[in-house]
């Protein structure tokens, strides 16, 4: 298996491609590329690879994470998201706008990604962990043969997600990190939708807000 990371648009959120050696089938989990020269970029990655795009994951509705996501789904590759998020993704093209951005069109979805539920990649497992308070359908995806958990907009390198924005609910992500994510008592390498990647074990260590979590926890 090959994980591949591409840093995109200019709020720098992290496209990630999980490729099957073995069969050259391909997973994008939240497609940035926005510019023509994004795309050019991601389109030899996949021609030198020789890459069939099937899936494309969504962490969350937020427009940085799917500004790809037509794209890809023009090659064949089928959109996937939770459905909690569908009114944030129909809000997007206003919200896109106030930040700069121009979108012509919302992304089309076409399944739902279901907490405790797995997508296969041939061998590979992808389990969905619904993990709401950044927005409500928020996603995160664990490789847990691997042991690496892509953490969308949940946890980043010593902080966590934005909850002052539409969706957000601090209490409910606290939750989610609590629930979802430290009572997996294991270390995972986490993923994070921006920003550099890191460990479950250095988090409970250095980040504040999970530090915060454990203990009004206890």
């Amino acid at each position: 298996m090959l994980i591949k990371r591409f840093v995109f648009n200019d709020v720098g959120v992290n496209t990630y491609v999980i490729v099957n050696k073995q069969t050259n089938e391909a997973i994008v989990i939240d497609p940035g590329m926005y510019t023509d020269d994004e795309r050019l970029i991601f389109d030899d990655f996949v021609s030198d690879y020789k890459l069939q795009i099937s899936l494309v994951l969504l962490t969350h509705g937020h427009f940085d994470h799917w500004f790809g996501a037509d794209f890809l789904r023009s090659k064949g590759a089928r959109v996937l998201m939770h459905r909690m998020d569908l009114p944030i993704i129909e809000q997007s093209v206003a919200i896109a706008e106030e930040y700069g951005f121009e979108i012509k069109q919302i992304p089309q979805i076409d399944g739902y990604l279901n907490d405790n539920k797995s997508i296969k990649l041939g061998d590979i497992n992808i389990d969905v962990i619904h993990t709401p308070g950044h927005s409500p359908g928020h996603v995160c995806l664990r490789l847990e043969k691997e042991k690496v958990i892509f953490t969308g907009d949940l946890i980043f390198k010593n902080t966590i997600g934005r909850t002052d924005i539409p969706g957000g609910d601090y209490d409910v992500i606290s939750k989610s990190i609590k629930d979802k994510i430290l009572a997996l008592k294991e270390d995972y390498t986490l993923l994070p939708g921006h920003g550099s990647e890191t460990t479950l074990a250095d988090e409970l260590l250095n980040n504040p807000f999970i530090l915060n979590i454990v203990s009004r926890a206890q």
